[in-house]
């Protein structure tokens, strides 16, 4: 049984216990109308939440004796017309071996015919939603058809090949291909147009031989492998620096557990074919120290003053017993030429620490005042502390609004929450509960801001 420090989540026989207390939930799905339960169920400081309507049951996977999955939601408007639709990823957790792991499922959930529904079987067809593991997901248009297309990171969390798998979107279906084949290790990804030819790229971090560059073209991505090691836990691509072109920030990099955050720069061959990264700057450390599994980097101009910044995302690492219930959020202001100032201090309020780091937060207006806030949700077995609004105020500042309230509402074995947009401009947040053998059921409710 392989157990690494750079684990996503673990499930010890005791989480195992509580999973097998719930009913599984099978395939299938039905659907909902738009107008859900019209009943007032949460009323906190940024607005009233409706009751909940289940929407749908599915699994993670087909495989009979298969066990729980770790799983991420991401909201993606996949056909441009300003409503998200909800994608569901996720691997086998530990603790299992190349010899018992169980390939998993993806699933995709939208808007049609003024319904919230199943669309798996109309978008995901011949068997594209049948994979290995999924560490991480990008989107971009990669072969520059004006679609928003799909990579799925390959990741198995130990030692065993698996595939790395775009989804080509044709307009009305996505097409997967295998990318490459790598071990399974790759933990975080992100895409951008790294070498500005027009078409979108990823950039891969992880542990082992997994860190990969995914360079875009007519017919999709296709690797290139670097010279320097490019390992890492999260990676966030922007123009850092400025000045047009695209950097890295790659957290959890290297050796050094107290300062391994690093900002890069990509080099090419002057065709364009990206062979190397070189260092550019060495970001403030971390929180968390040597203690922190920092899982990951996301770009996002949290002050709005054209340079982007990152936001780091840590939870404590794997003692030898458990992950403790321990998280921190890190705001590193970008001062432009690559070097970044913490103001955590100055800018996070009330950020409860006893909690689960979210792998899949979501950077939407939730409160209807023209501000970007962020929404933070992840899986937890035990009481359940880990889903809140970071609410940001007229000052700049982002407070933890209305925790307590909805995580009582997350199921505290392995549950799970997002946002994303709805049709004529409703904000909704989908609850999902998984049982073990991978089946789960998802609600919605509804969101009025105040």
């Amino acid at each position: 049984m392989l157990f690494s420090i750079f684990k996503l989540n673990s499930i010890s026989p005791w989480m195992l216990a509580v999973a097998f207390s719930l009913t599984s939930c099978g395939g299938g799905g039905n659907a909902i109308s738009g107008g859900l339960s019209g009943e007032v169920w949460i009323q906190t400081s940024a607005g009233s939440f409706e009751t909940p309507v289940q929407l749908a049951t599915y699994s993670y996977s087909a495989i009979p004796g298969f066990s729980v999955a770790v799983h991420y939601l991401y909201p993606i408007d996949i056909d441009g017309d300003g409503i998200d639709e909800l994608l569901v990823a996720g691997f086998e957790t530990q603790p299992n071996t190349p010899a018992t792991y169980k390939n998993t499922k993806i699933s995709l959930f939208g808007w049609r015919n003024g319904k919230f529904q199943n669309i798996s079987s109309q978008w995901l067809p011949n068997g594209a939603d049948e994979v290995e593991g999924v560490g991480d997901v990008a989107v971009g248009d990669f072969n520059h058809d004006g679609r928003l297309d799909i990579f799925l990171s390959a990741y198995s969390d130990m030692d065993y090949n698996v595939n790395a798998y775009q989804l080509i979107n044709k307009g009305g279906y996505f097409e997967k291909s295998v990318v490459e084949n790598v071990v399974g290790w790759q933990h975080g990804v992100a895409a951008a147009d790294i070498n500005h030819d027009g078409y979108a790229d990823v950039f891969s971090v992880g542990y082992g031989a997994a860190p990969s560059v995914y360079l875009g073209g007519p017919n999709g991505l296709a690797p290139r492998h670097l010279s320097s090691y490019a390992g890492g836990s999260g990676v966030a691509l922007a123009d850092f620096l400025n000045d047009g072109t695209t950097t890295a920030f790659i957290v959890d990099h290297g050796g050094d557990r107290t300062l391994n955050s690093v900002l890069v720069r990509f080099i090419d061959d002057g065709s364009g074919n990206i062979t190397d990264i070189s260092r550019v700057s060495t970001p403030p450390g971390p929180l968390l120290g040597g203690s922190g599994h920092n899982v990951r980097a996301k770009a996002f101009d949290f002050n709005a003053d054209g340079l982007m910044d990152v936001l780091v995302f840590t939870r404590e690492n794997w003692n030898g017993a458990q992950w403790p219930t321990n998280s921190r959020i890190q705001f590193l202001k970008n001062n432009g030429n690559g070097l970044f100032v913490d103001v955590t201090a100055d800018l996070l309020v009330g950020y409860a620490t006893n909690s689960n780091a979210s792998y899949s937060p979501v950077f939407l207006d939730l409160n209807g005042d023209q501000r970007a806030d962020i929404f933070l949700s992840e899986s937890q077995y035990g009481a359940s502390n880990s889903t809140a609004m970071l609410i940001q105020n007229t000052d700049g500042k982002f407070v933890d609004t209305a925790r307590a309230q909805l995580s009582a509402q997350v199921n505290a074995s392995g549950g799970m929450a997002t946002a994303l947009r709805g049709p004529g401009g409703t904000l909704y947040f989908a609850f999902e509960t998984q049982s073990y053998g991978g089946g789960a059921t998802l609600s919605l409710s509804a969101f009025a801001p105040r």
